[in-house]
């Protein structure tokens, strides 16, 4: 069985639900293929993937999906910066400093820019990155900050400090969805299916996106 994924769906979906269906249906053996949202759809619908974790949100015509963890996001900022040592920022505060974006390709439709749009600002991108682990590192590095969704901070990243977003956004939430074509979905890759939404049942905190304020 072949899936795809985006490395936000190993922060907490996929390794947890990848590991029950192993232990119930051990003869099924799962190739992983860390992918950008948009070029999985194309393999989904070529049949070079059963299922896929994407991004939910961009199209994906021809294929179905559900939403299988939903997140808010958060400042991911220096640890040695300024901003460090504080548990909050503005959106118009964070504009100030170095942002860290997806390259431009992918910012017509970025959530995260616009929210900053929302409030009448513009960040001042310096660097970018289309792999939410590749901005954590940047970050990391000093080189930036940038808005991630909060499931990031389970990573616990080196030198990476999480804060809130002060502004009033109830409708700005990052979500994962598993994407699949009904026409071309594997028994095994069906069985897949019904375990995720199953997890999802079990598991409603997945779906609520004010479950992360723990680490805060």
């Amino acid at each position: 069985m072949r899936i795809s994924f985006i490395g936000p769906a190993l922060y907490q979906v996929l390794p947890e639900v990848l590991v029950r269906f192993r232990f119930a249906i051990p003869g099924v053996h799962a190739r992983l293929f860390e992918i950008p949202s948009p070029q999985q759809i194309g393999g989904i619908l070529a049949c070079d993937f059963d299922v896929g974790f994407i991004t939910h949100g961009i199209s994906h015509a021809g294929c179905q999906s559900i939403v299988v963890e939903r997140s808010r996001f958060v400042a991911a900022v220096p640890s040695n910066s300024p901003l460090g040592g504080r548990k909050s920022v503005s959106l118009a505060e964070l504009a100030e400093y170095p942002f860290i974006q997806p390259p431009q390709k992918y910012t017509e439709k970025s959530e995260t820019l616009n929210l900053f749009k929302n409030i009448g600002v513009v960040p001042r991108v310096e660097q970018e990155a289309s792999q939410t682990g590749t901005t954590l590192s940047l970050v990391g590095a000093g080189l930036g900050c940038s808005l991630v969704m909060a499931t990031a901070a389970l990573q616990n990243p080196r030198n990476v400090h999480f804060l809130a977003i002060e502004d009033d956004l109830p409708d700005a939430r990052w979500e994962l969805a598993m994407a699949w074509h009904p026409e071309h979905l594997s028994s095994q890759a069906g069985q897949l299916l019904e375990f995720v939404r199953e997890h999802i049942e079990e598991n409603l905190q997945l779906l609520d996106a004010d479950a992360y304020r723990a680490w805060m």
